[in-house]
């Protein structure tokens, strides 16, 4: 919706993503930003962090190219939605994302991309070693503990 300027105001629900979360019931809130994404915004994870990792997660994302849907059906396995798909990362088994990631990103300041041993990637952009977790695999991890959901999130670059 576009707002013109000096029509906002800074609880307007249209414009203020936190206003338009909190607007929401719990179940409608887990429906529109999964439960885990849902859980990690009332846990204090900035929005728009949660929202755009999904860009980046393995079995949501397309090919790197424009591709027809039809090919974007066969690399989704037939299905018409993607579905988020877990990686070996030090031998568990995670969802993660690489939105997010390069030094420019919150996350990439976050997982240490400039101190860290970044790797080049693409020449202009560097990325963290570190992969970034997805609010499921940090929820999960956590194990119902609080603190440590938030630390993990902190760490992750989902709360700034």
């Amino acid at each position: 919706m576009h707002v013109p300027a000096r029509e906002d105001t800074a609880e307007a629900v249209q414009t203020n993503p936190k206003a338009y979360f909190d607007s929401l019931s719990r179940t409608e809130q887990d429906k529109a930003f999964t439960a885990a994404g849902a859980e990690s915004i009332r846990l204090g994870a900035d929005i728009s962090q949660v929202v755009n990792a999904r860009r980046g997660a393995l079995g949501l994302t397309p090919a790197g190219a424009r591709i027809t849907a039809d090919e974007a059906r066969a690399l989704r396995g037939g299905r018409d939605v993607g579905r988020l798909q877990a990686r070996d990362v030090y031998g568990r088994q995670v969802f993660t994302t690489t939105e997010g990631t390069t030094v420019r990103g919150q996350a990439g300041v976050r997982l240490g991309a400039r101190e860290n041993g970044a790797r080049r990637s693409g020449g202009r952009y560097r990325s963290a070693r570190t992969p970034r977790l997805m609010p499921e695999s940090i929820l999960a991890a956590a194990g119902g503990n609080r603190d440590e959901a938030i630390r993990l999130l902190r760490r992750f670059g989902y709360i700034t």
